[in-house]
């Protein structure tokens, strides 16, 4: 038997609420020609028997079950298992578009990339865009990070050339689970030779105000530090690694500041403890000199929150900016009786000057009149 063109790897545990639409979308694929490989994470609830009992009907499916050992050991072992030419991922409470595996392949076929990316929509009515994809420029590095990372750093957004990935031995890092992604795309982005995009809508996310990747947990600081440092380790001596090192900092500052932002308030200061004793050095090195893809007043906000407090004035004083400023002259204007008088006083001056302007400019328009009839007349 000739090995299948395509390995769906699904790592499962205890979604048997989202289990049967999720395997519904797979085996439902107009691309027949795949192997689904699903492994159950030690689950608790009734997603083993329901995995086992699709398995019966459909001959496609692989069932691995193994004692819990996180998201990213289970797609390893997923991984282990494939033959596939290419790899797809998906999530167990998510579901595929029914053409997913027949455009991406047919795609991935077309173009000879090693990454075929394409776009997402969540259940909550959000869509991904794509007004950051530059189909022109994407084997440059910049634009190829900026398409692994383009809305987040997801690994199932993506169809993989499996030889590929196993030349570059690229398996999901343990111990960084729910940010496992994020290694595997930076690595996987960098290296791969060619990625190319396909513009349609083929993934369903669903949203979940509560899950773990939503919810901004601050254990989720670290880990997502510590995914990247160790993409950099992966990565060293590569050509391209400065720009990767840039690039990689700045998705992590900005998504670190959305989920801070998304965090409690009782669980904000523990996030910014987390991300001050795991990240590195290099992390914060980067984030002062400036050598970060991201906007200077997220940057500004994490290094005031760290090291010495001269280093946490300045910066402070630096993400205030003109706000700081201003908010002192409006707080001076409403409460002293002179400053308002003088503002008010020049307020007039300027309505003065502006009457007497408009009368200058009246009396020139008619002596200019008066001019044009006289030479009229003659």
């Amino acid at each position: 038997m000739n090995n299948p063109k395509i390995s769906v790897i699904l790592p499962v545990y205890n979604v048997e609420q989202y289990l049967r639409n999720c395997l519904d979308s797979v085996v439902n694929q107009t691309f027949r020609d795949i192997e689904i490989i699903c492994v159950d994470d030690g689950s608790t609830d009734g997603s083993g028997a329901i995995l086992d009992e699709y398995a019966a009907k459909d001959n496609r499916i692989v069932v691995i079950h193994q004692a819990n050992a996180g998201v990213a050991a289970a797609r390893n072992t997923g991984l282990k298992s494939a033959q596939g030419e290419y790899l797809a991922f998906l999530d167990s409470d998510d579901a595929y578009n029914p053409q997913l595996c027949e455009l991406a392949y047919n795609r991935a076929c077309q173009s000879g990339a090693d990454i075929v990316k394409f776009l997402y929509a969540r259940t909550d009515g959000v869509k991904e865009t794509d007004d950051l994809i530059d189909n022109q420029s994407e084997t440059e590095t910049h634009s190829k990070l900026s398409l692994a990372y383009h809305s987040g750093a997801n690994i199932w957004g993506k169809l993989w050339r499996r030889e590929f990935v196993v030349q570059n031995d690229m398996t999901f890092p343990l111990g960084v689970d729910s940010t496992e992604d994020a290694w595997f795309c930076i690595v996987g982005a960098t290296l791969a030779n060619k990625i190319t995009v396909l513009r349609q809508y083929l993934y369903e996310y669903n949203y979940r105000e509560n899950s773990l990747t939503t919810a901004g947990s601050f254990r989720n600081a670290a880990r997502l530090v510590k995914a990247v440092e160790m993409a950099r380790e992966k990565l060293a001596g590569h050509p391209d690694c400065p720009v990767v090192t840039r690039f990689a900092y700045g998705y992590v500052c900005r998504l670190l500041y959305d989920n801070y932002q998304k965090t409690t308030p009782e669980n904000q200061r523990a996030y910014l403890a987390a991300l001050e004793n795991d990240a590195s050095p290099e992390f914060w090195m980067a984030l002062s000199s400036g050598a970060v893809d991201a906007p200077v007043p997220v940057r500004n906000f994490f290094l005031a929150r760290h090291g010495s407090w001269i280093n946490r004035i300045k910066y402070r004083l630096k993400g205030l900016g003109n706000r700081f400023f201003d908010a002192i002259a409006k707080w001076v204007a409403r409460h002293s009786p002179w400053m308002q008088k003088t503002l008010d006083s020049v307020e007039s001056q300027k309505a003065e000057i502006e009457r007497i302007r408009n009368l200058l400019n009246a009396d020139n328009n008619s002596e200019e009149q008066e001019r044009e009839n006289g030479e009229n007349e003659c």
